[in-house]
Parts: C-alpha cells; structure tokens; sequence
C-alpha cells in the first residue's frame, strides 16, 4: 500500500474545497467518505448513485424501452 504523495494531497484538499455535495449510498459509506475525505463542512447526500440507480427502478424495463427508442430516432 503506497500512501498518497503531497502533491497528490494538496491539489485534492484544493479541489475538495470546490464540492458542493458528496453522495453517498447509505450511512455506512457515507460516515467512512466523511473521514476519508476529510469532509466535515459540506453537505453529505445519502441517495444512492444517481447513475446507478435507475437500475433498480421499480419501471426500469418501461424506461429502458424509452431510452432506446429516443436513441434509435437520434441515429436515422
């Protein structure tokens, strides 16, 4: 295991300063992001991963079969 460089550290407390959220999919990864990440000052959204989600979605097939009908019409 290699820790991260200072560098690397520097320019990640920078970019972290610049969050306005973090999202996390339950209270388990969102307490073990909130000391990871150090980020005690923002706001910490425990709704899943949006782009994950729809997955899951109780019409999941009805939305597929939108899907692939808007990107069939987008190709002709």
């Amino acid at each position: 295991m290699t820790a991260a460089s200072p560098t690397y550290k520097s320019q990640f407390y920078r970019q972290k300063q610049e969050w306005d959220y973090l999202i996390a999919a339950n209270k388990f990864s969102s307490d073990i992001f909130k000391s990871c990440f150090m980020y005690t000052n923002g706001t910490m959204l425990e709704i899943g991963y949006p782009r994950n989600d729809l997955l899951y979605a109780p019409n999941k097939d009805e939305i597929a079969l939108d899907l692939k009908k808007k990107l069939t019409h987008s190709f002709r």
